[in-house]
């Protein structure tokens, strides 16, 4: 089986070519429900080879967040801090949340998208 073909089995966005394989596995949030003081962390799997420059944008609720520019080659997690729950809360307000991560590579304009995932943010402990 070919390294598109295995990767296409196990994650859920890809892009191959010839010489670039990006891909973006499921997201995961933690702590998921967040209240103030926690650190949010934005955890999933990405593959990007060979050594290629990227963007990585998160998005909640379909508004990009912040992003990350890098120039590397990697195949495995990538975690994302957002910062604290108390922040999140005051620029999005309590309450489930929609959350993805966005890569592009952009010298070729290719993009793999992490599976979306709700999170809730909330004030305090029930």
């Amino acid at each position: 089986m070919g390294l598109c073909a295995a990767a296409v089995a196990l994650s859920v966005a890809l892009s191959c070519s010839s010489d670039l394989l990006l891909v973006a596995g499921d997201l995961e949030v933690f702590p998921n429900p967040a209240q103030p003081g926690d650190s949010v962390k934005f955890v999933f799997q990405l593959t990007v080879v060979p050594k290629s420059r990227y963007v990585a944008k998160v998005l909640i609720n379909d508004t990009e967040h912040l992003r990350l520019e890098r120039f590397e080659a990697i195949n495995g997690p990538m975690e994302i801090n957002l910062g604290d729950a108390a922040d999140l809360i005051a620029r999005y307000g309590e309450g489930i949340h929609r959350g993805l991560v966005e890569v592009e590579v952009t010298d070729r304009s290719v993009i793999a998208r992490s599976g979306e995932r709700d999170f809730l943010l909330q004030s305090a402990s029930p």
